[in-house]
Formats: structure tokens, C-alpha cells, sequence
């Protein structure tokens, strides 16, 4: 038995994936997972084959708690792992290889990788994968990248009475142990690893067939009353009908499930033929109307990414931003085209163009296209540009090259490149056969730069008539504009500063700006979020303890690092033992309440305690050292102050909420 030798950062750079992709090839994977009810952890037996070219060493990813045999091509093997990456000798490698690998592993609390839930409505166990964009590698070792396709031959032995769910049908069962069944699944087509998807548990189950196609609904039983099964499954026949004309492409695979999921890091996964859904959409009291058509938007939405994402899947993560402004285009056009939700168009102007603007006009602004160096990178440029903007410049496109021939690039693309990757480039090609017009330099101009272009009005007038009238559009050489920085008021007093306006204009690191004793406040987006990690806690806390802020601007920044009320106190638990039974339970109360009033702030003397999630902003703490002693934290000032140390965050009230009081331990209701 082998574990982990030394602790390691988990990240997959793009010059790595590239150079693995050009030696792996022909990838197949044979999965037997045995899972127990009420277990913490599972075992899992994997056989991959795949042709190799060159005699380096190559590399799995693979994040668990022990490896207990690898073999490679028939000879026993002594793991070479160092927690997240096992490493393949090129001298044990041929043309063609079988490598097996027996392990252990736990189940994961945070919402990624296997998650497992205990509901405390009845006490039931659920589990379920997520996987984007690096995650897959915690459920079974693999080649963890977009464009290292692999079909899949899953088995998985579990309880009896659970639903198991995963990307394609099951094929037969067999009788295991007592209580237990052996489900064997269909082998997959092709398809990337984070679209893999497993789910088990005693979910409650819908399911209808719609020409030929099996669809499923699946959510937890103390919530299975609430499911508008008849609204979903509607909205499911009628976005399956209109893709599969508008692409003149088949569903491309053999069922479609969609799961309602607790403690759901996101709003939803588009796994290949098993999507999960966030259960917030498993409304609690009656929807508005508006609250429906988001709902249906969401459905539409991930279920383009059958097509767009997993039929014909990004080569890497820098096409990702692609990869979601389709899906969100679409998923208005099908509303428009084949719901009752017709005016989704003024919705998607009002809110998510409108969003864009907004987003295009701060100093935070980026282009739609960029580039992710690793892994890490892929979800920091995810905000109204990358969903907004890019949507809008895609709905733009279609305006400019005229619908149909947006739909023949599009059947071109499907055809082309099925059960493939691709780049924007591509993408482009396929467009520009369906139009028949260059589109790279739209691409230069609206996806390669930033900002919105200024319209200015000039006339001339002769009494109370207007004798000439001119626009004139212009756009700043170079972006973003060092002078809308310090055309806000809190910089005025900067604009004699020749340093901090060079620092501006070179779009300097993010500790620089922390140090320089005039800067106020700093809005940054998620761009910037590496830096964070570069800025020196004294620095910091300097900044702080004077009353700056640094801002985040962007809802969807945190998303990926959403912690929920059990794993949240566990996590605090162990990083600060101090904290009392009474505060643990005002922070699982907070959490459950999803109070809304929060903002970010660290604190001279008080260093990191959770990660969660600005798109949500459920974490709420009254925890800091001040506030041990008997005495309630002090409230601090309205101003909003969000401040981050390291990647860790200390989610704090705008003061006590009403209705609580302190105890001298913590919060409790009044």
C-alpha cells in the first residue's frame, strides 16, 4: 500500500497538457467503484489502455488516500506518487499499454470532486461528481485534460435501493453482497474527463421517454414534492426537439438525466447525459414567473453543452469563455423559439447585456478571449465579461452574418468535429463556411480587446433649429484607462502622483498598489486573484488596520470556492480549535439562513479561516480575536470593505443582524 509522499500543489499547467496530449492517444477506461451506505470512504479498480508515443516518463492525476497495487503492462510497479500525480515510467511503457490501478479513496465535503451529503431532513445518504475543470482525478486516477478524450466502461456496486446515475444507461445488474447490487454501465463515446459523472443515493426518480431518448428527473426524497416535474420535463422535450433541428445533429448520446443536487457549488454541470442541477431550482414556496424562466434558461442552457461542450469539446481551458457565451446565447434563442418563455430576449438585455456594460466600463475590464496558463486560472476571468459580453458579441456575430448562416457554420462545426476538441479558431472556420465572410478580424476587434467605445454628439444650431449634427465614436489606445481610475473621486488626490499613475497605467501587481501609502481603495476583479496570494500579510494587515479597502467587483469570483454549513465549522474546527460550540452554531445557523448582508474583511489580527463563495455570500462569521473575550466584535464601518489573505477569507457582518444577541460566546437568537 502505497500513500502519499509529500504534499503537493494540484494543478495541470497548459504546456503540460499539451505535451501529454501529443503522446497519449486511444484512451480507454474500465471503472469497478464498490461503494458502502454510511462508509467515508470507497475503493475503486481501474484499467486504462491508451497508445504511447516516445520513451519519457508521463504522468496520471490522481488525488486519494492510498494506492494499493499498480501495474504496468503485466509487471507490479512501486507507485512513484506524491498525492496528486503518479508518475508512469517511460523505461515500464510501450507503443500500446494496459495500466491497472487498485485504490482507496474519501469522499469529498466541499462540493467538487465525489461529494457526499447526509441530508438532515431524514438522515439519507446522497452522493454525486463534479468535476470541472480539474476534479475528476479525485474519483479515479486519469489523464485529467479536455482533449485526452476516453470512452468509459463503468461498474459500480452499491446499495440495493439507490438510485445509481451515471452518463449512459445501465446495461444489466448482478446480485453482490447482502443489501448490495451490481449495476454494469453501457460504455460511453468518447468524451472528456470532467464530463464523467456518477450519482448514487436514494434519490426519488421521474422518468419519461421522449422519441426514443430516456429522460430522468431525479432529486432527494424530502424534497421530491417540491420538483415541478411537469414544467421540467416539458421545457427538457422542447429544448431536445429544437437543438437537434437547429444543429441537424441527434441528441449524441443514449439518455438524458438532469439530478437536483444539495450543497451544489455552482448552478449547474453539463455533465454528458447526467447534468446536475443546483436544488435551489426545486422551489421551496411558488415561483414567479421570472424565477421559472431562469429556471428554464438554465435547463436550455446545459443542455446546448451536449452538443457545444461535449460533443465537440475546448481544447483547453483559455476556450472556456466559449464554451459558456454559446450555451447562454442558445439558451435564449431556444427560449425564444421553442418556449412559452418568448420575451426571454428582454430579460437577457436588461439584465445579462446590461451586466456587460457595466462590467466593460470598470478598470477591471479584460478581454472576452484569454489566455489560462494552468488549471487554477480557469474560472478567474468568469464574470459579466466572460458570460455577458460574450454572449452579446455572439448574439452580435448572428445579427451580422444573419441567422441562417450562423445555423449552417453550426451544423458544419458538429459535423466536422464530432466527439472531438477544437479552438476558437475553429469555431471561426466553421462560421465563416456558413457565411461566407472573414470573420478573424471580428474576433481581433471584439474578443481580443476591452472596454466599451465612447459615442460623442457635436451640432450646430441656428436659433432653435439644428443645422448639423455628428457622432463620433472613439476607443482609448490602449486599455484599460489609467484616467477613469483617477477620475473617481477617492483617487483625485492621486492625480499629481507620477508613480501610482505609472503603476496604473502598467496595470502593476496588486502588492505594489497594497504598499503605496496614497492608494485608498483598489477595485479589482478575479483577474487579479493569483496576486492576492503574492501580497505579504504585514502589508496587508498595514492596510487594513488604516481603514483601505480592496474591492472585489463581480459576482461569480468566489463561485468555485463555495464551502457549506458542515464543512464550513468542520474546517474551522480544526483550523482554529479555540472556537466554542456556540460560535460553530451561530456560523451553521448563518449559513443555513443565507443571510446576505456580508461583506469581506481581514483584520490586523486575525489571520485566514474559511473559503466561500461571493456569488452566494452565505458565510457568515462573528469570529476575531476581539470577540473571545465576552466582548462582541465591533461592527465595522459602512463603508464595505473586501479584503483577501491569501486565498482565504473572513466573511464578517455589516454588525449584529437583528434579532440576535451576544452571549459572550457568540450570536444567539434573541
Amino acid at each position: 500500500m502505497t500513500m502519499q509522499t509529500t504534499a503537493a500543489k494540484d494543478v495541470l499547467t497548459q504546456s503540460e497538457a499539451e505535451g501529454r496530449a501529443a503522446r497519449v492517444s486511444n484512451c480507454h477506461y474500465t471503472l469497478a467503484l464498490d461503494i458502502r451506505a454510511g462508509a467515508a470512504a470507497y475503493a475503486g479498480d481501474i484499467t486504462m489502455r491508451f497508445d504511447y508515443v516516445g520513451r519519457d516518463d508521463s504522468f496520471l492525476d490522481h488525488r486519494g488516500k492510498t494506492i494499493q497495487s499498480l501495474e504496468i503492462n503485466g509487471q507490479t510497479v512501486v507507485p512513484a506518487w506524491n498525492g496528486y500525480r503518479l508518475t508512469l515510467p517511460g523505461s515500464a511503457l510501450g507503443t500500446t499499454n494496459v495500466v491497472r490501478i487498485r485504490y482507496e479513496n474519501e469522499y469529498d465535503h466541499q462540493g467538487d470532486g465525489f461529494h457526499q451529503f447526509i441530508d438532515p431532513a431524514d438522515g439519507q445518504e446522497y452522493l454525486y461528481s463534479n468535476f470541472e475543470p480539474y476534479e475528476a482525478h479525485r474519483l479515479f486516477p486519469c489523464f485529467d485534460q479536455p482533449d485526452v478524450k476516453a470512452t468509459y466502461a463503468l461498474t459500480v456496486t452499491a446499495p440495493s435501493e439507490w438510485e445509481v446515475i451515471a452518463n449512459y444507461g445501465i446495461e444489466r445488474t448482478e446480485a453482490a453482497d447482502t443489501g448490495r447490487t451490481t449495476r454494469v454501465f453501457k460504455e460511453t463515446a468518447l468524451i472528456s474527463s470532467y464530463l464523467f459523472a456518477l450519482v448514487a443515493g436514494p434519490y426519488q426518480a421521474f422518468r419519461e421517454e421522449h422519441k426514443g431518448i430516456p429522460i430522468g428527473l431525479f432529486c432527494r426524497k424530502s424534497l421530491a414534492e417540491k420538483l415541478d416535474i411537469d414544467e421540467v420535463f416539458t421545457v427538457t422535450r422542447q429544448g431536445l426537439d429544437f437543438f437537434a433541428e437547429f444543429f441537424d445533429c441527434a441528441y449524441p448520446f443514449d439518455k438524458y438525466d438532469q439530478v437536483f443536487v444539495p450543497e451544489f457549488n455552482s448552478g449547474a454541470m453539463e455533465n454528458a447525459g447526467c447534468v446536475t442541477h443546483n436544488e435551489y431550482m426545486v422551489f421551496r414556496e411558488p415561483p414567479t414567473d421570472n424565477q421559472r424562466r431562469n429556471r428554464a434558461d438554465t435547463i436550455l442552457h446545459e443542455m446546448a453543452h451536449m452538443w457545444f461542450g461535449d460533443l465537440v469539446t475546448m481544447r483547453w481551458w483559455n476556450d472556456l469563455w466559449l464554451n459558456e457565451s454559446f450555451a447562454t446565447y442558445m439558451s435564449f434563442l431556444a427560449m425564444e423559439k421553442a418556449t412559452r418563455f418568448t420575451w426571454a430576449w428582454q430579460n437577457f438585455n436588461a439584465s445579462i447585456k446590461n451586466w456587460a456594460y457595466r462590467q466593460d466600463q470598470l478598470v477591471t475590464t479584460h478581454p472576452i478571449a484569454g489566455e489560462v496558463g494552468d488549471t487554477d486560472q480557469t474560472f478567474l476571468n468568469f464574470d459579466g465579461i466572460t458570460y455577458g459580453k460574450g454572449a452579446s458579441v455572439i448574439k452580435q456575430l448572428v445579427a451580422a452574418i444573419g441567422l441562417d448562416s450562423f445555423r449552417h457554420g453550426m451544423r458544419h462545426y458538429f459535423r466536422t468535429h464530432a466527439f472531438g476538441n477544437t479552438t476558437l479558431a475553429q469555431f471561426l472556420a466553421s462560421l465563416e463556411a456558413g457565411s461566407g465572410k472573414e470573420l478573424q478580424e471580428w474576433s481581433r476587434l471584439w474578443l481580443e480587446t476591452s472596454s466599451v467605445n465612447t459615442i460623442a454628439a457635436e451640432w450646430e444650431q441656428d436659433g432653435e433649429r439644428l443645422t448639423s449634427l455628428s457622432l463620433t465614436q472613439t476607443a482609448p489606445a490602449e486599455y484599460p484607462i489609467s484616467l477613469a481610475l483617477l477620475e473617481q473621486p477617492v483617487f483625485q488626490q492621486l492625480a499629481n502622483d507620477t508613480e501610482l499613475i505609472n503603476l496604473v497605467k502598467n496595470q502593476g501587481n496588486l502588492a505594489e498598489f497594497i504598499k503605496h501609502p496614497k492608494v485608498q481603495a483598489v477595485i479589482t476583479n478575479a483577474t487579479h486573484l493569483k496576486q492576492l496570494e503574492q501580497i505579504d500579510l504585514k502589508d496587508l494587515s498595514n492596510y487594513v488596520a488604516t481603514g483601505r479597502s480592496l474591492k472585489f467587483d463581480g459576482e461569480k469570483i468566489l463561485g468555485r470556492w463555495q464551502l457549506h454549513a458542515s464543512a464550513t465549522s468542520n474546517e474551522l474546527k480544526k483550523k482554529n480549535p479555540s472556537l466554542t460550540v456556540p460560535q460553530l452554531k451561530f456560523i451553521r445557523q448563518m449559513l443555513k439562513e443565507k443571510m446576505s448582508d456580508v461583506i469581506l474583511l481581514a483584520l490586523a489580527d486575525h489571520q485566514v479561516l474559511l473559503k466561500g463563495s461571493a456569488g452566494s455570500l452565505e458565510v457568515v462569521a462573528q469570529i476575531m480575536a476581539g470577540g473571545r473575550g465576552g466582548t462582541p466584535p465591533a461592527a465595522p464601518s459602512r463603508e464595505r470593505r473586501e479584503i483577501v489573505s491569501g486565498i482565504s477569507l473572513l466573511f464578517y457582518l455589516h454588525g449584529p443582524p437583528s434579532g440576535l444577541f451576544w452571549n459572550g460566546a457568540g450570536y444567539q437568537r434573541s
